[in-house]
């Protein structure tokens, strides 16, 4: 299938797992004490999770690579796309064209979800948690061009409930800092950031492993990622 999980737990969200030419198995293949969440996907032969559904994510031309939504109302396609608006509720489509995303009131499910290097969602919390400020992770990983990156940010309570400053920067692996997504003050919330690895300037960032790291005045997370072309 697409993915083969060996004593790993990940989670799955906004992800198209659709024809693939595995000789066998379902598109998540379970081994020894894998687990994994999947929500708001599209996974042909189904997963149970909130938001999932099984049905041709009718993609514009994954023969030729094209990967994007058919939308038949927007870009003249001849189909419309049923990933359109049936993401995660916790992101929206902030860049909405044929080139990106075009759900007007929620993400979209797969690799496309409008945005360039912006803030495409904001999920304020008032509530007395712990204080935290976590690094989720990309999807998708590998990723051909672009990828969401997400992050969290908790406070401990209702006085803690004030903007920190966050950077978000992109490096290679000599330790140059390819982009910066975020730098800035943000409430406590949850984020997800999209990094467009060619829309710097008209030029494509090459093939290859990159970390992203999280800094505040008191964190300091690094992920790696791998830009496949």
């Amino acid at each position: 299938g697409a993915i083969y999980m060996d004593l790993s737990h990940p989670s799955v969200i906004n992800s198209v797992l659709y024809g693939d030419n595995a000789p066998d198995g379902p598109e998540l293949y379970l081994y020894g004490s894998s687990e994994v969440t999947v929500s708001y996907s599209d996974i042909e032969g189904g997963w149970e999770g909130e938001g999932n559904i099984d049905v041709d994510p009718l993609f514009r031309d994954p023969i030729g690579g094209d990967y994007h939504l058919q939308d038949s109302v927007e870009c003249g396609d001849q189909y419309y796309s049923p990933c359109i608006d049936a993401g995660s509720p916790d992101f929206t489509d902030s860049l909405l064209d044929c080139s990106w995303g075009l759900g007007t009131e929620l993400s979209d499910i797969g690799a496309y979800g409008g945005g360039d290097s912006l803030i495409t969602a904001v999920t304020e919390d008032g509530s007395n948690v712990p204080q935290e400020i976590r690094l989720v992770g990309n999807y998708p990983n590998p990723f051909n061009a672009s990828t969401n990156i997400s992050f969290i940010f908790n406070a401990v309570d209702q006085a803690a409930d004030r903007p920190t400053h966050v950077t978000l920067n992109i490096y290679n692996m000599l330790g140059q800092k390819v982009r910066t997504l975020v730098d800035g003050t943000v409430p406590p919330g949850t984020y997800n950031v999209i990094w467009d690895a060619r829309s710097e300037q008209g030029e494509e960032v090459a093939s290859g492993l990159y970390l992203y790291k999280l800094r505040t005045g008191e964190v300091d997370q690094t992920m790696k990622m791998i830009l496949l072309r």
